[in-house]
């Protein structure tokens, strides 16, 4: 295994590494950057990064990991996760309460899929410093089932002992591999509906169910790109309910752009225009 970077690279991950704190995030990065392992421990202020290259077959995969602040309870700002494809959940095996902290985590994760670009990252488990064995507080049935209930893939390494990095790298690197398949092409009406929708829910507070409504509707849109009629029905929903005329226009716009003719927009939804 090298530690250097490779020129040319096939594909390219940005991993996010979180857990709670002391779980040994820096000192995987550091092994993994510099194949070296410091005892000491030392916080971790704001965020930290390393790039390392992986072979999978004849491609070269590199991932850039980024080593996350505990102090935000391993999430940092929305917007960091919109470019990220890859999340590695930390826990310590000689710390209990990390174990419950791993699983918020995972959870909020799975419920935020709406900051991720594309499909939601792939999630791996990982259960650092084996090597305190005898002071070890989560067993392998506990590890295990945690991984199980969220339907992940897990991994028991020590940063210390250089135990199985070389494994959860490469395999972690194959899952990725999977969100390497290219998207269906987005139209320009397509990508305007889903820039406006961002911008709608960057105003509208997370717990409003008009943030959820539209956090279905960006899903439906960025999976589903060629259901145009799909999407507006599911947006006239949203501007009924909510009683929100923006919506309505705008999707009216759009829809007209595209088909110029605003009697088969009315007789498509029907709906007529109030005189």
């Amino acid at each position: 295994m090298s530690y250097s970077k490779i020129d040319s690279v096939d594909a390219f991950h940005k991993v996010a590494v979180i857990g709670a704190s002391a779980v040994g995030k820096s000192q995987l990065l550091n092994r993994i950057q510099r194949n070296d392992f410091r005892d000491e421990y030392f916080s971790t202020n704001g965020s930290q990064f390393c790039v390392h290259d992986e072979s999978v077959g004849e491609k070269v995969v590199r991932l850039q990991l980024w080593d996350i602040s505990s102090s935000d309870r391993g999430f940092p700002h929305d917007a960091f996760y919109r470019s990220v494809t890859g999340i590695m959940v930390v826990l310590d095996l000689s710390n209990k309460d990390s174990l419950k902290i791993a699983h918020e985590i995972i959870t909020q994760v799975k419920q935020s899929k709406i900051f991720f670009v594309g499909p939601s990252p792939a999630i791996v488990l990982v259960g650092n410093k084996h090597d305190l064995q005898y002071v070890r507080e989560v067993s392998d049935d506990e590890f295990n089932a945690l991984a199980q209930e969220h339907d992940i893939r897990s991994f028991i390494v020590s940063a210390k002992d250089n135990k199985n990095i070389d494994f959860l790298l490469n395999q972690f690197a194959r899952a990725l591999t999977n969100f390497d398949e290219p998207n269906p092409e987005l139209s320009n009406e397509q990508k305007a509906l889903i820039d406006y929708i961002e911008q709608q829910m960057d105003r509208i507070p997370k717990r409003e169910n008009k943030f959820k409504n539209f956090s279905a509707l960006l899903e439906e849109v960025r999976t589903k790109p060629n259901e145009m009629l799909s999407h507006h029905k599911h947006a006239l929903s949203i501007a009924s309910q909510h009683r929100d005329r923006g919506v309505l226009g705008f999707f009216k716009g759009v829809w007209l752009r595209n088909t110029q003719s605003e009697n088969e927009y009315y007789e498509t939804f029907g709906y007529k225009p109030q005189r």
